[in-house]
């Protein structure tokens, strides 16, 4: 629960029920100190209004972008702040996610019953001390689970 929520409860509790701060703040779970609190927060109402001014012409842009064109507009605005009235005014866009290959229907795969049936290639990746990465290609007997042979491509930077 939000503070001013807490805050709110308070106040009900109290003129329903006729009780004093203090006792409706312990009631109600809510620090005193919350119960009477109040806000030094400006009216941002100018600037949530340019702020959806701007999302509505820029629909592709995210916050970080429209506290820019707002600072060129001439608005003295803390990027958390924007941050903020744009959540508030739920300007958020949506996450793009990425989009996947679709891959071939592959046949079922039959169960190994002897060795040398079917292999399996494995890339590994590792980093030597100096910082150079290099790759090892593992070629594996499915059934034995044996390696049967490793290719070491030479690191990267470094003359073959």
């Amino acid at each position: 629960m939000k503070p001013a929520a807490k805050r709110e409860a308070v106040q009900d509790v109290q003129q329903e029920h006729g009780l004093s701060q203090r006792r409706a703040c312990r009631l109600t779970s809510c620090n005193r100190k919350s119960a009477r609190h109040v806000s030094q927060r400006g009216d941002d109402a100018a600037l949530r209004a340019a702020l959806k001014r701007l999302a509505q012409k820029k629909t592709a842009w995210g916050y970080r972008l429209l506290h820019g064109a707002l600072q060129l507009d001439g608005w003295q605005s803390n990027h958390k702040k924007v941050y903020r009235l744009y959540r508030d005014e739920k300007l958020v866009l949506r996450k793009k996610s990425k989009k996947r290959l679709k891959c071939e229907k592959r046949g079922e795969v039959t169960a190994v019953t002897r060795p040398g049936q079917r292999w399996s290639m494995d890339f590994i990746h590792d980093t030597l001390a100096a910082g150079r990465s290099f790759r090892i290609l593992n070629l594996t007997d499915i059934f034995t689970r044996q390696c049967l042979d490793q290719e070491v491509d030479p690191p990267r930077g470094h003359p073959a």
